[in-house]
């Protein structure tokens, strides 16, 4: 993926950076203070669950962590379909058969530290090596129970921006660099459906504005600090930011702008391959989607440009389950 007004290098960084101090601050300590469980050699396998794409084998961060602690191998079980994940840890959780470490999306973390539970994962408040200042106040609350546990870490928070194929904007005569992309909406998601109308007039055959209409309802919801609750309380019926993304989707819907696909299902993935839209909402972990599903042919066709809002869509965390086998 191209960034043609931010260097590539220091964004990923940054983002690399970030992911790499959570996942050391998650695993470290294994190799010292955890041997009962190790094999006849002394070494250890650490298994870590995740869902999407988190990129930590892709940047290379599990071989740079074996490398400093050569007793450890670790060891990704991904899946690709978060709800599956979910639903196959909450049996786990019960049943055994856990991950060393579990990947937790934001939509449930509510529910991971309920009082039902909080008590399957081991508290990291005071793990070692462990700062409370390292992470956003907000972020590390979202994973806190009530009685102060913490059981999971911050990976990231989701900001929001807009993915998109230059090429295919080109060739459907709209602009293609970034700062002239985000001022077709800047200001007005109805902007972005509008803007998919020009697309479509002059689309390259067989291709759509965007992915998904269902993509672009959340990112909608999610660009508002009104979203399905007020004051505690759900109000979704009521909420100004869920009526105005429900009447964009159907627009996008109805103007024959989105591909209808659902995002993450296997189409979806296959799409991004066949270049069959141009746009795709994008909040930072979308990224490693693209560059996973686009494929070697497609590399540097894509860039990114600004929302039409700014809003925050997702963020994850990392777990210990307190019945692993390697806590420590």
């Amino acid at each position: 993926m191209s960034r043609s007004s931010v260097p590539r290098a220091r964004t990923r960084s940054a983002v690399l950076a970030s992911a790499a101090v959570t996942l050391t601050l998650a695993l470290t300590g294994c190799s010292s203070s955890d041997t009962g469980s190790a094999s006849a050699d002394g070494k250890i396998t650490l298994t870590v669950g995740t869902f999407g794409t988190f990129g930590y084998k892709e940047a290379g961060l599990y071989d740079a962590y074996m490398k400093q602690h050569p007793g450890i191998t670790i060891k990704e079980n991904p899946t690709t379909v978060e709800g599956n994940y979910w639903t196959a840890l909450q049996t786990r959780l019960s049943g055994g058969g856990l991950d060393d470490v579990q990947a937790l999306e934001v939509g449930r973390i509510s529910l991971a530290t309920s009082e039902d539970l909080a008590g399957a994962f081991a508290d990291l408040s005071d793990a070692p090596g462990v700062d409370k200042k390292d992470y956003l106040a907000w972020k590390w609350d979202q994973a806190t129970t009530a009685d102060g546990k913490t059981i999971g870490l911050g990976t990231d928070v989701g900001p929001m921006a807009i993915c998109y194929r230059q090429d295919l904007f080109k060739a459907a005569g709209l602009p293609s660099d970034p700062a002239s992309v985000g001022k077709l909406w800047a200001g007005d998601w109805a902007k972005f459906v509008e803007a998919g109308k020009r697309y479509q007039a002059k689309a390259p055959e067989g291709t759509f504005f965007m992915d998904s209409a269902s993509g672009l309802f959340n990112a909608v919801v999610s660009s508002s600090p009104v979203q399905y609750y007020k004051d505690g309380k759900l109000a979704y019926k009521d909420s100004a930011s869920v009526r105005t993304a429900w009447d964009l989707a159907v627009k996008a819907v109805q103007g024959r702008t989105s591909q209808g696909l659902k995002m993450f299902d296997t189409p979806w993935q296959t799409a991004f391959s066949k270049s069959t839209f141009a746009t795709t909402v994008c909040p930072s972990w979308q990224q490693a989607n693209i560059q996973q599903f686009s494929g070697p042919a497609n590399k540097g066709k894509w860039n990114i440009a600004q929302p039409p809002a700014a809003g925050n869509w997702g963020g994850s965390f990392l777990a210990v389950p307190a019945s692993g086998k390697h806590v420590d």
